[in-house]
């Protein structure tokens, strides 16, 4: 009987085990070059965010700068952020397929989230 258990958790391991298998894809090992340059290129974003919004950097100064000298134009940054999707909306932005018309489209992107983000 005890067999006869064991033989049974080994089938439910078995199981499980292949239903991860089926919705993880396959693994292969990275090269140690490409592994560090995603690493790095991954770090950039949370650093960022650490060092420029948080206590723990200037995130309590940048605040302060933002909302004594830049206070008054949040209407007009939204607005202007408004339009600007709209306008890329309107101009059928997903569709462009140039190379200029791309590089085009990833500073219009960055501008928008940085507008965002300062908001």
């Amino acid at each position: 009987q005890k067999q006869q258990r064991d033989i049974d958790d080994n089938n439910k391991c078995t199981s499980i085990l292949k239903s991860l298998l089926c919705i993880f894809p396959k693994v292969e090992p990275l090269p140690w070059n490409t592994f560090t340059f995603l690493f790095l290129w991954c770090i950039i974003p949370p650093a960022c965010y650490i060092i420029f919004f948080t206590q723990m950097g200037f995130g309590e100064n940048i605040y302060y700068v933002i909302s004594d000298k830049f206070g008054n134009y949040a209407y007009s940054l939204a607005l202007g952020l408004l339009a600007s999707v709209l306008g890329l909306y309107m101009f059928d932005a997903e569709c462009w397929s140039g190379k200029l018309a791309l590089v085009f489209l990833d500073v219009c992107i960055m501008a928008i989230v940085l507008g965002v983000v300062l908001l």
